[in-house]
């Protein structure tokens, strides 16, 4: 599975479609599509440019796999300045591997008889250096290619010949080394692609094959019999809402400073550093800029957001006096208030309830407790969502809005960043007019959004808003200043500090810590959790801090757990039918016990998991071996959960 997935992340991050429609310009975007399901991965977006020297290569790609449960969203930028021939001049690759950032840069000296790489290192899985890891190499004489820009050299040059072979000298860009690898230009074929017949060749790398059209476009990825395909095909027109989509939620960026509660910061100051400033939509009753400055072509200013804290009852009722805002109660590729499933929901779920802003929080509510979570790269619509019943937070805002329309309330989407994780993410949201645009965001069960979702744009519809200008979300620099936020559960305890010592784990944020017994080591940690196992190798113990950004309760998380764990393939899930009550630390915490069947080496994984809800704070204890082993491990066990401490 593991090798599977990171076989993927290589190709496809590696590899794009892209159209030659001239030697001068380029501009093609492609979307990632496993063709054995139709489900859209991710999106890769090219840019080829004439330049004085030669041509600028410019290619943007961005995609997520639900992994065992977890979300991996890989994204690159990587840009090549390149000759007259194609070969690598310069190079700059950045890479985002969930909140982990990769930053390089290359140069090329041909100067001389053997031509000489200089690399410069500048962040390393989400270490930033006080100081670039420099490195210099000499190549052998022949010129240095990127694999994607090389069929460009052959189209140039001599065609799509069959039987054609042709070396290059290409560059790694994940570990820097050089390497030489042969093209093979395969026979034509007709291959049905998007219900076409295109005639396509097959191009044959070391060990991958793709099919090429006579412009150069890679249509398809193909492994081998027992792998499924993954097509890359140019985007249509139709395909614009997908893209945006995924431009939006594609985008992560690594924030200056970690907060770690960031739902209970109620007011902000962030600094946006940027170009054309001016083209967002950054002032609302949320936000408002205190400070613009604009000099030696960018833009700088200074946002204070506060949290809206209003009750807005009685404000207005239903129907809404709507003048000029009838497009926002329109239907549109995805949200529908026009289906008669939608318009009985509506009156299901507001129950004759007049009032404009009670309306809408019995909506919010009830698109939170129908949707289960569950990452969705390609929108889907509004009757596609009700009968599926997951998705992301396009599903929620999408389904929202159809809803609160259906209801006679004007909604419109809001897209913008948000503090989640310990990384700024691309997120949606909804606004509804009462009087003036106020924000509800229903992934998050938040009338009243906290101070760290920040608004850059909002439409009618994910498709009106700008493409471009979300593309643009990556070149923006955000640093916070400032964060206000109210306390915990507990008070802040100086004494405590994040780290391990020794057989103990302390988190000074959750105020927790947990020893370990003696023949136990740590295999795996990180700020908010660890995975430990014992000295045989045979019992693990995962321990997991979550901050809660909305009211969770156990039979929940129990709920999630059992929806997610029963997509893994060639697993059998026997969930708990009830969970036990016991405390732990001086809290009730419930005790949940699972059972796992793996099909491939038919043996009964036992899970004995531990989970407990303070406020917004949830510590959870998983307790993971063969059942048959689970007299051996129980007084270990026992001596964790003893260790367990709220430090309040």
């Amino acid at each position: 599975m593991f090798k599977k997935f990171w076989t993927v992340i290589f190709l496809l991050i590696m590899f794009t479609g892209v159209s030659l429609a001239n030697n001068l310009v380029l501009h093609e975007q492609s979307l990632i599509i496993d063709d054995t399901n139709s489900k859209t991965y991710g999106y890769i977006e090219c840019q080829l440019l004439k330049t004085e020297l030669g041509y600028c290569y410019k290619q943007h790609s961005a995609m997520t796999v639900d992994l065992l449960s977890e979300l991996i969203t890989v994204v690159n930028i990587t840009e090549f300045d390149l000759d007259q021939d194609y070969a690598i001049l310069k190079a700059y690759k950045q890479q985002l591997i969930n909140e982990y950032e990769t930053e390089i840069y290359l140069n090329v000296d041909y100067s001389s008889k053997m031509p000489t790489i200089s690399t410069e290192i500048y962040s390393i899985l989400g270490t930033k250096l006080s100081k670039p890891i420099k490195d210099s190499f000499t190549l052998s004489e022949e010129k240095l290619y990127f694999r994607d820009t090389a069929i460009y050299r052959i189209l140039s040059t001599d065609g799509i010949i069959p039987g054609s072979e042709y070396e290059f000298q290409f560059i790694d860009l994940n570990n820097l080394a050089p390497y030489h690898d042969v093209i093979a230009i395969g026979e034509t074929d007709h291959y049905s692609i998007d219900d076409q017949q295109i005639e396509l060749h097959r191009v044959i790398y070391s060990e991958e094959i793709h099919l090429v059209n006579e412009t150069g476009t890679i249509y398809k990825i193909i492994y081998d019999d027992t792998e499924p395909e993954i097509i890359i095909r140019p985007a249509k027109s139709s395909d614009s809402t997908s893209i945006n989509a995924l431009l939006i939620n594609a985008y992560k960026s690594i924030p200056n400073l970690k907060i770690p509660h960031p739902q209970r910061c109620f007011h902000s100051l962030i600094r946006i550093n940027g170009n054309n400033l001016n083209k967002y939509d950054f002032m609302d009753n949320r936000q408002q800029i205190t400070e613009y400055l604009c000099f030696d072509g960018s833009d700088q200013i200074l946002l204070e957001v506060s949290q809206d804290t209003s009750d807005y009852t009685g404000q207005m009722t239903l129907p809404i006096e709507t003048d000029g805002l009838e497009k926002y109660l329109r239907r549109d590729s995805l949200i529908d208030p026009t289906l008669p499933q939608v318009q009985a929901l509506v009156e299901q779920i507001l129950e004759d309830d007049s009032d404009t802003w009670q309306a809408s929080l019995k909506i919010m509510h009830w698109v939170w407790e129908y949707i289960e979570p569950d990452f969705q790269v390609k929108p889907v619509t509004t009757a596609e969502i009700l009968n599926q019943k997951y998705g992301d937070v396009v599903e929620h805002v999408t389904l929202f809005a159809a809803l609160a329309r259906a209801s006679g309330i004007p909604t419109r989407i809001a897209a913008g960043l948000r503090y989640s994780e310990n990384l700024w993410q691309g997120w949606l949201w909804n606004e509804i007019w009462l009087g003036e645009w106020v924000a509800i965001d229903p992934s998050y069960l938040q009338s009243e959004p906290d101070a760290l979702l920040i608004k850059l744009m909002s439409g009618s519809s994910i498709e009106e808003l700008n493409g471009s200008a979300i593309k643009q979300f990556k070149e923006l620099q955000l640093s916070i200043r400032l964060v206000e936020s109210t306390s915990g559960p507990f008070t802040y305890n100086p004494e405590l500090s994040t780290e391990i010592a020794g057989q103990t784990y302390t988190n000074a944020d959750f105020c927790c810590s947990i020893t370990l017994p003696d023949h136990w080591y740590f295999t795996d940690a990180s700020a908010n959790t660890f995975t430990a196992v014992d000295q045989s190798s045979a019992a693990s113990v995962d321990f997991q801090l979550l901050n809660l950004h909305f009211p969770l309760s156990v039979q929940q998380i129990i709920d999630s757990q059992t929806y997610q764990l029963s997509k893994l393939p060639d697993i059998t899930v026997y969930p708990p039918e009830e969970y036990q009550t016991r405390t732990i630390s001086g809290y009730e915490a419930a005790v949940v016990k699972w059972g796992l069947e793996l099909e491939d080496d038919r043996y009964l994984s036992y899970q004995e998991q531990w989970i407990l809800i303070i406020d917004d704070q949830c510590y959870v204890i998983t307790l993971v071996l063969p059942a048959l082993l689970y007299t051996n491990f129980e007084s270990d066990f026992a001596e964790i959960i003893h260790s367990f401490t709220i430090h309040n």
